[in-house]
């Protein structure tokens, strides 16, 4: 969601700032942060990293907001001089993310034991990123100093099924009571999710320099250390 904005408010907030990175989610659109760099209220001495979702490649090879974004980026990059990298990722989890859905939600429910019934979407593959991995990819973009690309994929290379999250959390914490039915994963149980799979990362491993260290299990073991963490 693009709230309203105070550019003049934002460029002095980034005063001295010269590494910037944007996440799609914020409610800062990623024109308000192209206009401050534009307009000279910070000095441009890194890459402007954006963070794009994966439905930016809709199922059918078509447009999406979020390839519109990238597009936008190029945009300000030949009329304006400003260098955009992208960064298309897939679901992040992890400590300090509420977004609520998997797996944080059948994490949660494990840990705090209670029943949880996902009721659609057992064969529905996705490829999370573990929050540590991501955080790595938009560092080594903003440390590259001559990129040949301006769009990178970084997530774990591999999607798992609901199905799948739910035998990993399980036999990470024994006595979970994680179920889910079949068809195709629906956000908030309303709305079909586009089709999912995995992300091809080698152009990031091969110009960046990055590759993840967590595949699905370690990525959610290491989330649930650090959630048993917080409440102890």
């Amino acid at each position: 969601t693009v709230g309203r904005v105070d550019q003049h408010g934002l460029a002095e907030a980034a005063l001295g700032i010269d590494r910037k990175h944007h996440a799609g989610g914020a409610d800062i659109g990623p024109h308000h942060l192209l206009d401050a760099d534009r307009e000279g209220h910070f000095e441009v001495v890194e890459p402007l990293v954006l963070a794009i979702g994966n439905g930016s490649i809709g199922e059918q090879g078509g447009e999406t907001p979020a390839t519109r974004v990238e597009q936008l980026g190029r945009t300000y990059r030949d009329l304006h001089g400003l260098e955009v990298i992208n960064l298309r990722t897939s679901w992040v989890y992890g400590p300090g993310l509420p977004r609520d859905r998997i797996p944080r939600n059948m994490v949660l429910a494990a840990l705090e034991g209670r029943a949880l019934h996902i009721p659609h979407g057992a064969e529905t593959a996705i490829d999370h990123t573990y929050v540590d991995d991501w955080v790595a990819a938009v560092l080594a973009a903003l440390d590259h100093r001559e990129h040949r690309y301006d769009v990178y994929n970084v997530a774990s290379g591999e999607a798992s099924t609901v199905t799948e999250l739910a035998q990993i959390i399980t036999a990470l914490i024994p006595g979970a009571q994680l179920s889910v039915g079949p068809g195709r994963y629906r956000h908030g149980d309303q709305v079909d999710l586009v089709r999912k799979g995995a992300l091809e990362i080698s152009r990031a491993a091969a110009e960046l320099g990055w590759k993840p260290c967590f595949d699905i299990r370690s990525g959610l073991a290491a989330y649930i250390e650090a959630l048993r963490k917080t409440k102890t």
